[in-house]
């Protein structure tokens, strides 16, 4: 997971086991409910379950082209900051017998215009020779799972915006290709920034509706949500986002604008 995060002033974005929710991790994705071969699999609250790293590689200030295990190619161009990651999933009663492969590129782009980019490319394969069942938490049939952002709570309140205008109390679903949290640079103050999560159109389901809309200081994009994903032996699958960090609010940071631009030129 990433923390901190910083925005385009220095200030702190996120927040890293805050005392409601010691789970939540600045920048995280993980799942609660999953489970392999009928065994909970709980990489949301590390109950059963985490993750072990296998290697990292870095990179500044060079063109890089790096391959994903489901045999895609991506080229970064030489401003972008890179970080590949590769670990793997496993119970906590077998740690050395790996349930998922997991392959994460994370491209951190240069400010401009007050505002950043930084996307997330993650693939997830089955390893192991038993099913893998993919899912968001059961309880209360919330769906929480996939990728959530923890923001500063001490810099209260939030103001969640989507393509629909800007959302009134908590959402559980939402029909929005992107969300944005926005929140006071100093707690209650005038001045804020935020970022927003703008889901890749070759997302599975996309425009996927999961929407995990928290006023406590919760923002995620639930895939699959609360409907199950089944990865067979040697099965994977690809989820990509970006996080556009912005001065203002979303109408002052133009999120909408840079939604359009980023779907026009996303990777394919």
């Amino acid at each position: 997971y990433i923390h901190p995060l910083y925005g385009i002033d220095g200030e702190m974005m996120t927040e890293d086991f805050p005392r409601d929710h010691y789970h939540h991790r600045g920048i995280f994705w993980s799942w609660p409910d999953s489970s392999v071969g009928g065994k909970l699999l709980d990489n949301w609250e590390l109950d059963s379950a985490r993750s072990y790293k296998i290697s990292t590689t870095t990179s500044i200030d060079r063109a890089t082209t790096i391959t994903l295990d489901d045999g895609a190619a991506v080229s970064h161009n030489k401003s972008a900051a890179i970080l590949s990651a590769i670990s793997f999933w496993a119970l906590d009663e077998a740690p050395d017998s790996a349930v998922i492969e997991e392959n994460v590129l994370m491209t951190a782009h240069p400010a401009n215009k007050g505002a950043r980019a930084i996307d997330f490319d993650l693939v997830f394969k089955n390893v192991c020779d038993e099913e893998v069942v993919i899912r968001g938490a059961k309880t209360d049939d919330k769906g929480y799972g996939g990728f959530g952002v923890r923001p500063n709570s001490e810099r209260i309140p939030f103001t969640f915006t989507s393509r629909h205008g800007k959302l009134k109390g908590e959402h559980l679903e939402h029909d929005s290709a992107w969300v944005d949290a926005s929140y006071p640079l100093v707690r209650k103050g005038e001045e804020k920034s935020g970022f927003a999560i703008f889901q890749h159109p070759d997302n599975p389901g996309y425009p996927h509706p999961g929407w995990l809309i928290r006023m406590y200081g919760f923002l995620g994009q639930s895939w699959p949500h609360r409907e199950p994903h089944t990865l067979q032996p040697g099965d994977s699958f690809r989820l990509r986002y970006r996080l556009y960090i912005h001065r203002g609010d979303a109408e002052e940071g133009k999120v909408e604008e840079a939604f359009e631009v980023y779907t026009a030129t996303a990777t394919r």
